[in-house]
């Protein structure tokens, strides 16, 4: 039996099929990209595609030197000084990532006018989230991502990464640059607005609808980031370890992919989301059999604390509220415009609600 077999899923075809007739655009110009390209003494190039991000613009690109991934970044310098530190570490010892290209002077990070950019190796590739699998051959796929994460947090150990990011802790203070505080100043100024109800946008309507239960969520999750834990780790993690982030090659994982949202926080979060995805069953339900795949092949290289364990459905519900609220950080609570966040917010509400529904199942993980 070939357990490498997999089909690809109806919605991927469909989605493959509609892309193919379109014409993508891009808010990068060819001039951005004629300037990034000649810092890399790059004579020739062509823009192959346009791929998804939603930190940064992406292009892939036929260069000198093949096919390349040119990045512009949405957010800080700071932010991007800390995915480049880590990848640079993770490089030196040998963690399967894609690799940054340096410029002429040596840098992985090239200004162009005021925005900064970065060009990555292209890596070829499969995702599973896009394929019909055999559960032995699922399994297999699923604990070799488990592995790999195990071998990511060991090679992260004891690093600090150059750089800043708000979603992680300081390196100093151990606290989080936003936490539990800051996370419900967004919550009560929009449960405190003076618009009236029947005026306010229907976002503002709907945070003050359900700003008790999420104000008893954020006050309870800040007691597990708040004080140092030796039984909840802190380490860089990835932060959005998931199956549309790690790439497949012959049934193994061939590289992580996307740092963007690394930084030093609770280990536990990456497993969490690792288990939330590779074992999804359902809307935010998990396979048992595939989780405890992950769970287990990661401790076959990595301890997991008990306490890890059992947070694991609250980290998730915590990491939800915050993405809540950190799209509404400068946000007007009687601008109509805050609507267009309306959508998402419902969801991650809704995802809240469905593991606190399911939290026994992933007690089971204990056992």
């Amino acid at each position: 039996m070939n357990l490498g077999l997999r089909i690809p899923k109806p919605a991927t075809i469909v989605s493959k099929l509609r892309g193919s007739g379109k014409e993508a655009t891009s808010s990068i110009t060819m001039d951005e990209v004629d300037a990034v390209c000649r810092q890399y003494d790059w004579q020739h190039w062509r823009v192959v595609a346009i791929l998804g991000g939603s930190n940064s613009t992406n292009l892939l690109l036929e260069t000198d030197r093949g096919k390349q991934v040119l990045k512009r970044y949405h957010w800080s310098l700071p932010s991007t000084q800390q995915e480049h530190s880590i990848l640079h570490h993770l490089e030196a010892v040998n963690f399967p990532t894609p690799r940054l290209r340096l410029n002429r002077t040596g840098e992985s990070c090239t200004m162009v006018g005021e925005e900064h950019y970065a060009i990555y190796e292209y890596l070829e590739g499969y995702e599973l989230h896009h394929y019909l699998m055999l559960q032995r051959s699922k399994m297999r796929a699923v604990s070799h991502a488990g592995e790999t994460l195990a071998r990511f947090h060991l090679a992260m150990d004891g690093f600090v990464p150059d750089g800043r990011k708000f979603n992680g802790y300081h390196p100093e203070s151990a606290r989080l640059w936003r936490g539990q505080e800051w996370h419900l100043d967004i919550l009560n100024r929009f449960r405190d607005a003076t618009t009236p109800g029947s005026d306010s946008p229907q976002l503002t309507r709907f945070l003050r609808s359900i700003a008790a239960d999420l104000s008893t969520l954020l006050h309870s999750a800040g007691d597990l980031f708040d004080p140092v834990d030796p039984a909840l780790p802190r380490v860089v993690i990835h932060g959005d370890y998931a199956p549309h982030n790690v790439l497949y090659e012959n049934a193994r994982v061939k590289s992580v992919l996307d740092l963007g949202d690394a930084c030093v926080n609770l280990r536990a979060l990456d497993l969490a989301r690792g288990v939330a995805t590779f074992a999804r069953a359902g809307t935010d339900e998990i396979n048992l059999p595939i989780a405890r795949a992950f769970i287990d092949a990661y401790q076959q290289l990595h301890t997991i604390h008990d306490k890890e364990i059992e947070m694991l459905n609250s980290l998730l519900q915590w990491r939800y509220a915050q993405n809540i609220l950190w799209k509404l950080e400068d946000a007007d609570p009687a601008d109509p415009s805050i609507d267009r966040h309306l959508d998402a917010t419902r969801r991650k509400w809704q995802s809240i609600r469905r593991l606190q529904e399911t939290r026994q199942v992933w007690h089971k993980l204990r056992s």
